[in-house]
Order: structure tokens, then sequence, then C-alpha cells
């Protein structure tokens, strides 16, 4: 089964192919062995399909989160039970965002705008000059940058691929959010089922407010790329 047409929003990140990515939080102070810097895997399709694996959260007993967006229909799963809720997003507004900076009350609105999965096309609309470049393994990295005051983000982009390798957050020249790219691609063949949870899932319907937690932990980390919608 195909995916349906989407009529992407003006301006809004919306993967016209299928994406897949690994990251990792490496900023600076992060231990290499916390729960935070492992990676993660995600893929986007459009404006209202996402998909975000946790690796095992050893502090919460194993547990493995799946978040799963098929606007309206939101699916959160713990896999290593095989036991998950699912709502629906109220609207108006249908998307999925995969903000790649974290959610900081001075954020610049351009900074806001970057997100998981369109990377290329946030360098190309915001800084599109190479400062530099450096070698980056086997290939080239371009080192793109836009400032706002004391706030940069700079992007490290591979050269040939145009795709992302690192995104960096600085205050007044020093980095503190950094993001590293285990894989990147892109103009992958259609996979609907990524986007639904799997038939040996139990599922429950979201408890109404108030109601006791149906999984733990019931919602992503802070630092985990998941918003809907803005």
């Amino acid at each position: 089964m195909d995916l349906p047409p989407v009529v992407a929003p003006p301006g809004g990140c919306a993967p016209d192919t299928l994406v897949r990515l690994v990251v990792r939080n490496v900023s600076p102070g992060l231990a290499a062995a916390d729960p935070r810097a492992q990676p993660r895997l995600m893929y986007r399709r459009s404006s209202i399909y996402m998909r975000t694996e946790e690796p095992p959260d050893p502090s919460h007993n194993g547990a493995k989160m799946l978040f799963i967006v098929s606007e309206p229909d939101i699916w959160i799963v713990d896999a290593s039970t095989r036991s998950g809720r699912h709502s629906r997003d109220a609207g108006p507004q249908f998307e999925v965002h995969a903000p790649i900076l974290p959610n900081l009350a001075d954020l610049p609105p351009a900074f806001q705008a970057l997100e998981f999965g369109c990377e290329a096309a946030f360098v190309a609309a915001n800084a599109p000059e190479v400062r530099r470049t450096l070698a980056w393994g086997e290939t080239t990295a371009a080192l793109h940058a836009l400032t706002a005051g004391d706030q940069t983000v700079a992007l490290l982009m591979d050269e040939r691929r145009g795709a992302p390798l690192m995104v960096s957050y600085l205050r007044k020249g020093k980095p503190v959010w950094v993001v590293r790219y285990d894989e990147f691609r892109a103009d992958l063949p259609e996979h609907p089922e990524l986007f639904q949870p799997s038939k040996s899932t139990r599922i429950q319907e979201a408890p109404p407010p108030g109601a006791p937690p149906l999984i733990t932990p019931q919602a992503p980390r802070p630092e985990t790329p998941l918003r809907q919608p803005r």
C-alpha cells in the first residue's frame, strides 16, 4: 500500500521522499555512556509521517520507546513489551515537526525552522555560503553557519552528497548543543508499514486527562526529536 498524497504546508519541513537518519547527542559535558547520548533512528516522509526509535533505557527497565506519527494518528509504544497507546491530534493543523535544536525561550525564529530531514533545505535558504571546507573521513565537509546576536548554528554538510554530518549550536562562540549524524539516507523506497505499529503490538486508546499512564515512560525525553503540532 502506498502512502496517500500529502499537500505540504508552505515553508514547512516536508521531505518528498523517505528519509532515514541515525543521530546522537555529542554535546559538551555529556558522557558517551549517558542514555541521552545513544543513537536514535528516525524516518521522515512529507509533513505528516515520522517514526523515532529510542535506544533501550536502563533507567526504565530497558524500555525501548517507539514514537510513530501518521497525522492525525499518534502511537507511543514500548517495543520491549510490545504495548502502547494511540491518540489523535486534535488539530487544527496536522503537521509533525522534528526540531534539531533545544526548545529555548530566546532561540531565534530562523533557528527554530531547522529540522531533522530538511537540513539541506535550511542551508540553501539561510546559510548557502561555504565558510570553509575540511576533511571528514573519506569525504570533504563544507561548513555553513547562521548567526543571530550571540547565537550561531553551524552545519557540516557532506560536500558531495549534500547530507548533514554534524549540527552545532553555539552561544558566544561556545558550543552548547551538538548533534552528530551516524547515518543519513534520502530518496529511499516507500515503506508505509513504518508509520503504523506492528500487528503484534497491544494498543490501547489514550486515557482521559488525569488518568494513570498506560506505559512508562509515556512521553519522549526533552532531547527526543518529536513535536506536533506547532
